[in-house]
């Protein structure tokens, strides 16, 4: 429990500034998250709509050498893929503007145990749900 928290906590002040940055009109890319991404364990930055879909490309921190072999390839590219029954996703739903924090579970996306944080916020564009996960491993 206390790594769980420890792991969470470093970066919540980082998500946090993100969140502002996109809510107020940031672009969604690479520098609107730039800090989070240099996080100790941050794996990726992600968005989704209000129905659960991906918005654009993961957010990578660096190549994942896992897709560096051609039959995992696929995994990474989770563009209009539809993560609406997670819970992570769900949970922001209900509590918009509040981070949620997932327990630890197996990534869909590659071969790694991660965590994500995730909240709903309202941009200039509409609502948006901002993920990043974690690695867990």
């Amino acid at each position: 429990r206390a790594r769980y928290r420890n792991a969470v906590d470093i970066c919540l002040a980082e998500f946090r500034a993100a969140l502002q940055k996109i809510g107020t009109g940031g672009q969604l890319h690479q520098r609107a998250c730039d800090r989070l991404l240099d996080l100790p364990n941050a794996m990726r930055v992600y968005f989704l709509d209000e129905g659960g879909y991906q918005i654009g490309s993961n957010i990578l921190k660096q190549p994942i050498p896992e897709y560096s072999d051609p039959r995992y390839r696929p995994l990474s590219e989770a563009t209009e893929a539809n993560w609406s029954r997670r819970y992570y996703f769900r949970q922001a739903m209900l509590n918009p503007g509040e981070i949620q924090i997932s327990r630890p579970y197996r990534s869909l996306t590659g071969k790694n145990q991660c965590i994500t944080l995730s909240a709903l916020i309202d941009t200039p564009d509409g609502k948006l749900v901002v993920c990043m996960d974690k690695d867990w491993s």
